[in-house]
């Protein structure tokens, strides 16, 4: 073989292998978008606007169109929800002014950010009222740390009275975290007047719809053709949250998911 047919040969080798690992390589990318975007499909995702319009909803717009808009597709009255999902671990008072000095309520759990929670309740920088009221512990709880909880709970309850300033509510419960590990969240206030009635009850108190349109944030399940993937099958849930700041609709955030995910 001729060094010419040789280098040839070796050049045209190179060449397949060049492009087979082009092929390889291009298969794998395509494996992985496929893969990237099945997972994306069976997840869902959380559309967030800030501007424009979304669905029947123009950012800007006055809360009472927005309410106007709700009718129209029977989702009104909304659920009124807190302004941000903000929950913070053993915070300290600096961190708790940081985060909830303009909330009208938070939450105060021990333990984990589960179960029956303490609510504050604020009048500005005024502690207007606490609730639950927890009864003493007359036994033990066979559940593992749940006396402890309890305990915990009860203590910060004792120190915890209506009156009292926001800046001093911080206080003790930052001095709670070094007793237990404790989580603080948003809350909205004065909902506890409802809790008592049906779904369908609400729908039609007036006092009620009063109630929502004086919050700043609301929550209701709608726009189920707005994400992509509704072309071929109805998202599991699509739920919409619509946020206000001086009357006036700054974002839209809207959660959804095709399948319900273990």
């Amino acid at each position: 073989m001729s060094g010419n047919t040789a280098s040839n040969l070796r050049y045209e080798i190179g060449q397949i292998e060049r492009q087979s690992l082009k092929t390889t390589l291009l298969i794998l990318l395509t494996i992985i978008c496929l893969f990237a975007a099945l997972f994306w499909f069976a997840v869902g995702g959380t559309k967030v606007v800030r501007s424009g319009t979304y669905g029947p909803f123009t950012i800007g717009e006055e809360k009472a169109t927005s309410v106007e808009t709700l009718r129209s597709i029977q989702a009104w009255p909304a659920r009124a929800i807190p302004s941000h999902d903000t929950l913070l671990e053993s915070p300290d008072v600096s961190e708790l002014e940081r985060n909830f000095s303009l909330d009208e309520g938070i939450v105060v759990w021990f333990g984990g950010p589960v179960g029956n929670p303490m609510r504050l309740e604020f009048d500005e920088d005024v502690l207007v009222r606490a609730w639950p009221i927890f009864p003493p512990r007359t036994g033990s709880n066979p559940n593992r740390g749940y006396d402890e909880i309890d305990d915990a709970m009860l203590a910060l309850q004792e120190n915890i009275e209506v009156g009292m300033s926001r800046s001093d509510a911080f206080k003790h419960i930052s001095e709670g975290a070094g007793v237990m590990k404790n989580f603080v969240s948003a809350h909205v206030a004065d909902f506890e007047g409802f809790g008592t009635l049906f779904y369908e009850e609400l729908q039609s108190d007036a006092a009620y719809s009063n109630y929502v349109f004086s919050k700043s944030a609301w929550e209701f399940r709608g726009l189920e053709r707005k994400p992509w993937y509704s072309f071929f099958t109805d998202p599991h849930y699509s739920v919409v949250r619509l946020f206000f700041v001086d009357d006036k609709l700054i974002r839209i955030d809207h959660l959804h998911a095709p399948f319900e995910m273990p």
